[in-house]
């Protein structure tokens, strides 16, 4: 089942709309990142080919986020994730629209429905000058990639790769996660100078002074407002440097690679009539 752009960021707002509300009425801390915070400065609302959400917790609201009981979260929202549940592949937060199903091509044995990214911003030091967090980080990213390893049903790799992999789905994951998030969390967010988004696409450059994340600051989104940094100008020149450039037309595309998605049939539903056929 294809979906048109339009209809699925529409669909993506109401879960943000909805995100913001939860973290309102709690007084939780949270930014836009990533392309959800450029498409706030340079379109006002979402990338015109984005498909997704980005949002950043400093770690002290997101462990308050995680623990908030599902009577706190609206009917049609869950949070699900390798905490809660047991054959999640991520190892951060989803905010999960559960009246729909979607199916990515990484993770087929996995049924989940259309969600918001929920990224937990923890404390750092300056990688750029700092032996031993280089060390850190990169052990931290190394050991990321192995529990993405252990759940992925489909890749094109190299010999190295792929004995890495073996390994990986030989591994107990559960010990995984909590090794690479003891090494996250060493450093508390509101005590540090710096700050890292460990599971952001960019690796070093996901780690800048907090300084550029401040304060949040309210900024419009399509027909609402959205907290993202106070300094959001300092924080995207640091991540994306000339982010205000267009990309080529053949890169505004989708980059979400969807097995199967349909935003009318809950992803409960969908697992439940998934048995009765093979039974």
């Amino acid at each position: 089942m294809s979906v048109d752009a339009k209809t699925l960021q529409g669909r993506l707002l109401g879960i943000l709309k909805q995100f913001h509300s939860i973290c309102v009425d709690n007084q939780l801390r949270y930014y836009i990142i990533g392309g959800t915070c450029i498409g706030a400065a340079r379109h006002q609302g979402f990338i015109p080919w984005d498909d997704d959400i980005d949002v950043g917790m400093p770690r002290e609201d997101y462990e308050k986020l995680c623990r908030l009981s599902k009577d706190r979260l609206p009917n049609n929202l869950e949070l699900r994730f390798y905490r809660n549940t047991p054959n999640s592949p991520f190892q951060f937060a989803k905010l999960v629209d559960n009246t729909t199903t979607l199916i990515e091509r990484a993770y087929l044995d996995y049924v989940e429905g259309l969600y918001l990214d929920v990224f937990p911003l923890d404390g750092a030091r300056d990688y750029q000058n700092n032996a031993f967090e280089r060390l850190r980080c990169n052990r931290i990213w190394f050991e990321k990639g192995m529990i993405y390893y252990h759940y992925m049903t489909w890749t094109k790799s190299n010999l190295a790769k792929k004995a890495l992999i073996y390994i990986a789905k030989h591994s107990d994951v559960h010990k995984m996660h909590k090794r690479v998030e003891k090494h996250m969390m060493k450093y508390a967010f509101d005590e540090s100078e710096y700050t890292a988004n460990f599971f952001g696409a960019w690796k070093e450059k996901e780690i800048y002074p907090q300084k550029y994340l401040g304060t949040p600051k309210l900024y419009k989104f399509e027909d609402t407002e959205l907290y993202g940094p106070e300094n959001i100008h300092d924080y995207l020149t640091h991540v994306y440097g000339d982010y205000m450039k267009l990309p080529p037309e053949e890169k505004r595309v989708f980059k979400h690679n969807y097995h199967y998605i349909n935003l009318n049939q809950g992803f409960h539903d969908y697992i439940g009539q998934s048995d009765k056929d093979l039974s």
